[in-house]
């Protein structure tokens, strides 16, 4: 046949001598020896011998597969003319006649039932390949009807990189090597397989080359047969998704320098021992295009680590961002900062990924605080994405002036704070400014709650505005909380431009001060004034409705000498100074502590001008009462009268 004529034509012709050699032990012994003429001697390294004469074929074995230990010892007895034919010579000769190989294949299974090779029995199948376990026996029984046996001699190319092809190689028994461009990365042994990307339709061309080193027993499972198997088992997909996946991750792993060094790369360089405690617990995830992989909204409990691929994040069905490679997803709901997922996570493209359970996620962050610090940083991106700034004028101290916004947004930064955070502690100082863009917060005294914050509402404000050095109450976070911050210098140089916000946000530091005040002290501060002690609480509480808090910084002055009026002063908190003009200055003459009364002649109508100036020596807070209100209520109240 033309097969034959074409291994004639490939066979070596040589004339072998007496005692010559025609092999020896530590030859490559990948070649056949056909004794055209003469005689031979074998010795076997057992020290057993045999003779062959004209016609026999030696070596028949060793060109298909390589035999571990030392080789036989072949030695011309006579004169001897011999056809020799190489191993490589034939597998070229079987690529131009593949029709041939069955043939070859099934001496070869015929060897190694004889003993030459390990018996059928000990090789693997994949009942027993710890890839297929958690697989249903009908769904392996109807893979096993499609796999096809081929027999791959040793040196012979498997697959080559970078040629097309969709079929996955499951290695019953053999041993072979893996080459990327030309160098060896790896060994494939009896139980490990390879192509499982390819027969998903993942990639296109091969992306090793994989040669037999020893005679090896290949199932090759194609791409057509898998989808109809996966048709009538949709749910073993998953299984074959998980193994291209564990397959890329393993590739990456190799390439970056192992799987601590490579899962570090993660975590903006972790230490090894976060990354080492989280290894064996996660999961390989492949995700095609247009796959989603998480639904905002939607509750689950893992962390996803991007390998390879890209991903959309969408939130209300807007895009508002990308993931990549070395991107991690899930971290808001896993770490517990959120409920659900707060976005829709799409694959773009082919997605390599790792899944860690919250539970394994957070005993592990328990134990690396700094490795949780990073993490939280990422959430907190995270929710910048899908909460874009709101309007600043939700915020009552800020005007409507577009020059006011527009600085504001450059001065201010912006913080994600999370369920339990602690953003302010009482005591403790700060002088920053804090506007709640989204989220819900409460406010607590000596550690109990006083009341809820939301958005919209400011607190900070005393200690910005230099009222008070340390914080008045803590303040918690209920939920994820989106915050505006306002350093105490960048507010000033706002509050400079814009005096009229100065004013509204003194207001509010006037409002906040007033409630302290209240919660901590006797609700009527009129009691504590010796001329109102006799006064009724129905009469006070009508008058109460009426005084206006107002709020003097340091050095501001609540009245000046000699000018008119007709208010009384209550000082709620603070001190103030006492000044007489006096040759040509003003003289401190007293020092007023809280809880002072000032003016009640004035209210009266005894008097008509001040007597003195008062000037705040520091931030204070002063109730005041105007005369009208209190002739009104006297009208209301006759029997008050004769109190006073």
């Amino acid at each position: 046949s033309d097969f034959m004529r074409a291994i004639h034509q490939q066979m070596e012709a040589r004339i072998f001598f007496p005692e010559d050699k025609l092999q020896r032990e530590d030859d490559a012994g990948d070649v056949m020896f056909l004794l055209c003429e003469g005689q031979v001697e074998r010795i076997a390294p057992s020290g057993h011998r045999n003779i062959f004469d004209l016609g026999a074929t030696i070596g028949e074995y060793s060109l298909i597969s390589n035999v571990d230990g030392p080789r036989d010892d072949i030695t011309a007895k006579t004169t001897c003319a011999v056809m020799v034919l190489h191993r490589m010579n034939m597998i070229d000769v079987l690529k131009r006649y593949p029709e041939a190989k069955p043939h070859f294949e099934a001496v070869t299974r015929r060897f190694r039932a004889g003993g030459h090779e390990e018996g059928e029995d000990s090789s693997w199948n994949i009942y027993r390949m710890s890839c297929f376990k958690d697989c249903s026996s009908r769904f392996l029984y109807l893979l096993d009807l499609h796999l096809e046996r081929h027999i791959f001699f040793s040196d012979e190319v498997v697959v080559v990189e970078n040629t097309e092809g969709e079929d996955m190689y499951i290695l019953y028994s053999g041993t072979m090597d893996v080459q990327v461009k030309g160098i060896k990365v790896g060994t494939l042994e009896g139980g490990m397989f390879f192509g499982e990307m390819a027969v998903l339709g993942l990639v296109k061309k091969r992306s090793a080359t994989i040669i037999a080193i020893t005679l090896s027993d290949v199932r090759v499972l194609s791409r057509r047969s898998l989808e109809e198997a996966i048709n009538e088992f949709p749910q073993e997909l998953a299984r074959f998704e998980e193994l291209a996946a564990t397959r890329n991750r393993v590739s990456l792993e190799r390439r970056n320098g192992g799987r601590v060094r490579h899962l570090c790369s993660f975590f903006q360089d972790c230490k090894a021992e976060f990354a080492a405690a989280i290894a064996d617990d996660m999961q390989d995830r492949l995700f095609t295009a247009g796959q989603v992989i998480c639904h905002e909204g939607t509750q689950h409990n893992s962390l996803f680590l991007i390998h390879q691929g890209a991903a959309t994040v969408a939130c209300d069905g807007k895009k508002v961002s990308e993931l990549k490679s070395g991107d991690i997803c899930g971290e808001l709901v896993a770490m517990g900062f959120a409920p659900s997922a707060t976005a829709t996570v799409t694959a773009s493209e082919t997605c390599f990924m790792q899944e860690l359970p919250k539970e394994k996620l957070l005993e592990v962050l328990g134990r690396f605080p700094e490795e949780r610090q990073q993490i939280r940083h990422v959430a907190a991106l995270r929710m910048e994405w899908k909460h874009a700034p709101r309007e600043l004028q939700m915020f009552e101290w800020v005007s409507s002036s577009k020059a006011m916004t527009n600085l504001l947004e450059q001065l201010m930064t912006r913080w994600i704070f999370f369920k339990g955070d602690e953003i302010l502690t009482q005591g403790e100082p700060g002088d920053s400014l804090f506007m709640i863009s989204l989220g819900a917060l409460e406010v607590l005294q000596n550690g109990h709650r006083i009341c809820h914050l939301g958005s919209g509402d400011v607190f900070g404000e005393l200690g910005a505005l230099g009222t008070s050095k340390t914080r008045t109450a803590s303040i918690r976070c209920k939920d994820i909380c989106d915050v505006y911050v306002l350093a105490k210098e960048a507010l000033h140089h706002l509050l400079g431009l814009h005096p009229t916000a100065q004013e509204a946000l003194r207001k509010l530091a006037t409002v906040r001060m007033r409630s302290d005040v209240e919660r901590n002290s006797e609700k009527h501060i009129l009691l504590h004034c010796p001329l109102f002690q006799q006064s009724s609480r129905k009469f006070l509480d009508r008058i109460s409705e009426h005084m206006e808090d107002s709020l003097f910084m340091e050095g501001e002055d609540l009245c000046k000498q000699g000018e008119k009026g007709d208010t009384m002063f209550i000082l709620v908190k603070g001190v103030l100074d006492v000044l007489v003009w006096k040759e040509g200055a003003n003289v401190k003459v007293n020092e007023l502590p809280a809880g002072s009364v000032i003016g009640e002649i004035a209210v009266l109508g005894l008097a008509n001008h001040r007597t003195a100036t008062l000037r705040a020596q520091k931030v204070c807070l002063v109730q005041v009462l105007h005369r009208p209100i209190l002739m009104k209520y006297l009208n209301e109240f006759p029997r008050e009268i004769a109190t006073f």
